[in-house]
């Protein structure tokens, strides 16, 4: 698996699910519009750090090269995620 391919899988999981227990997102909040990336991440800056700490840890295991590990950082900070 690549590493471009791992990082996505972790992102899209921890974007699913509530970080202590694993429960799917409530209806009330699916309802009133409140995202998981949103429930998970309330502020932009707490996005970019969990990619950008997530993205390093990576580059650490040597899973990831370091212009990949750029290019998740300023895709997280130019996302709408937390604004």
């Amino acid at each position: 698996m690549s590493p471009r391919a791992l990082l996505s899988i972790l992102l899209a999981l921890a974007a699913t699910v509530t970080p202590a227990t694993g429960a799917a997102q409530p209806q009330s909040q699916i309802s009133a519009g409140i995202t998981r990336l949103e429930r998970r991440y309330p502020t932009h800056d707490s996005y970019v750090n969990a990619v950008t700490q997530a993205a390093t840890d990576l580059e650490q295991q040597r899973l990831l090269l370091e212009p990949d590990v750029q290019a998740y950082i300023q895709a997280a900070a130019q996302s709408t995620v937390g604004r």
